[in-house]
């Protein structure tokens, strides 16, 4: 004689699998996203966009933009620099963040005494920078 499993067993085996899949999508819905930090120094001698896959940028060394090539800064993007660490542009800067979306120019350490370097435009450069917020620079 062959016994048939139970409606009662299959039943629950069902619901607890559903209970399952909705606990997850709300845990894969709910769940804050995460910004990867990219540390940068150095020469650049190609167009570069920061802001794509990662929104925190740390300058450890100084940064230049070779012309005639250009460093896009997406919104909400955050940049931090070293104590005494510059940006420095030969090319092209666009750092043209939005009322939601503001770009951040900051300290990389904010207990130094010593501010971040700035941002300098030299004679063979251009650029843009709106809604944009700069932070202990000097």
């Amino acid at each position: 004689m062959r016994t048939h499993p139970s409606r009662f067993s299959m039943r629950s085996v069902a619901v607890a699998f559903m209970l399952l899949v909705s606990i997850g999508a709300v845990l894969l819905v709910s769940a804050p996203t995460v910004s990867a930090t990219t540390y940068v120094r150095g020469v650049y001698t190609t167009d570069v966009t920061w802001g794509v896959a990662d929104t925190v940028y740390i300058a450890t060394g100084a940064v230049t933009i070779r012309a005639p090539w250009t460093l896009t800064i997406m919104p909400g993007t955050t940049v931090k620099f070293d104590p005494g660490v510059h940006l420095f542009v030969d090319g092209q800067l666009k750092a043209d963040g939005t009322p939601a979306k503001p770009i951040a120019f900051a300290p990389n350490n904010t207990g130094s005494v010593f501010p971040w370097g700035g941002i300098q435009f030299n004679a063979s450069s251009s650029g843009s920078v709106s809604w944009s917020t700069f932070d202990r620079v000097d």
